[in-house]
């Protein structure tokens, strides 16, 4: 949640890799702008929208004619940022956990190491990206 509340470990990167790869409108020109884009749709969907836009639902009526929620998808839209992430970092154990966390937030329940799991996949993302950057300068 540091990221959100703009005090991350590595903000001024944050703030100056995406004003340089990140564009207005539209997807990323290159892999380190899409991953970052990606990771940033992601917190936003978390703490603006509770992670609900993050899955499809299935709404099921049960036997007092209520309808719950019963099947949680992860919609395709938001998969493939989770994939860009995943393939960024290459820390699928993460982000399959980050997931996980989502569909319980999106069902309501709010998960105390969301926040932590958001931090820890941006900062490996900053990282990734200001090594590449270091390394075609």
């Amino acid at each position: 949640m540091k990221y959100w509340n703009e005090e991350g470990k590595y903000q001024k990167l944050h703030a100056k890799y995406w004003a340089e790869l990140v564009p207005d409108f539209g997807e990323a020109e290159t892999p380190e702008g899409e991953a970052l884009r990606a990771i940033n749709r992601i917190y936003y969907d978390v703490y603006n929208n509770g992670a609900c836009n993050i899955f499809e639902t299935e709404e099921v009526y049960d036997d007092d004619d209520n309808y719950d929620y019963d099947e949680y998808t992860l919609s395709r839209f938001y998969g493939d940022f989770f994939d860009t992430v995943h393939y960024f970092t290459g820390d699928g154990a993460t982000v399959h956990a980050l997931i996980g966390m989502c569909k319980r937030c999106a069902q309501g329940y709010s998960p105390n190491d969301i926040g932590e799991t958001l931090d820890e996949l941006m900062d490996k993302v900053l990282l990734k990206i200001h090594a590449k950057q270091q390394t075609n300068q």
